[in-house]
């Protein structure tokens, strides 16, 4: 439900010199998410000043000033944590988020995308910028993901996990350094990616796989047309253009 208080619109003007209004929303359910799940965002406008507050779960809080531009902190709980700021001016647009902290286990435990990424544990780290307009934006920034440990069920049944995750952004090209991943434990490839995007949408992207020396990997793959299961040596390399 959406609520609007404490409007005031002075004489001879169609614009509210302030307000106050309330989105409760005591349901987000749908087919991605397991358990439903309830929020509450207040925003206060007093005069080119917004501030706005959400219900404890979802931990956002903030202020957006026609000089200072956007300020806000992202507190919900143990799962997310960062600092956002931005500015809206033709002259200076951009949105930063810093110091963010997320816990990629507890994040995605309610959506249901088990069939595609479980992740067990991992913690991402870093700073993202998107600086310009934002039909035209740049992303700049650096995400590092500490001990991840996940499975990618489409690809191998067994878990997988690496020391450490790299993912980097400049000039619109999102790279994911080569890192060797482990298979139950045991190392067993390397891996790297690019993306290239064009404004929003994603122009070149592409993923290098080779797996270590004496190592195989478990192939499973199977359509109308033919079926694969067994152990290979690989060197993959996947590319896709838009």
């Amino acid at each position: 439900t959406l609520t609007v208080e404490d409007s005031y619109v002075p004489e001879g003007s169609f614009i509210p010199d302030g307000f106050s209004l309330k989105l409760a929303c005591p349901e987000l359910s749908g087919s991605l998410v397991k358990k439903p799940v309830a929020f509450d965002l207040s925003v206060n406008y007093t005069r080119d000043f917004l501030s706005f507050y959400s219900s404890d779960n979802l931990g956002l809080f903030g202020t957006f000033g026609k000089e200072d531009g956007l300020m806000a902190s992202w507190q919900m709980g143990d799962i997310i944590s960062a600092e956002i700021t931005g500015n809206f001016a033709p002259s200076n647009q951009f949105v930063k988020i810093a110091n963010a902290n997320i816990n990629l286990n507890k994040l995605l435990n309610n959506l249901t995308i088990d069939d595609i990424l479980k992740v067990e544990q991992g913690i991402v780290k870093g700073t993202v910028t998107m600086r310009g307009p934002f039909n035209t934006p740049d992303f700049k920034g650096a995400l590092s993901i500490t001990a991840p440990n996940f499975y990618l069920p489409f690809l191998f049944d067994q878990k997988l996990s690496t020391d450490k995750m790299l993912l980097t952004a400049s000039n619109n090209e999102f790279n994911l350094a080569e890192t060797v991943y482990n298979l139950k434990n045991s190392q067993k490839f390397k891996m790297s990616s690019h993306a290239y995007m064009n404004k929003w949408s994603v122009d070149h992207f592409d993923m290098k796989l080779l797996t270590l020396e004496k190592q195989t990997v478990p192939i499973r793959f199977k359509n109308p047309l033919i079926k694969i299961d067994g152990d290979a040596e690989v060197d993959l390399l996947i590319t896709w253009e838009n």
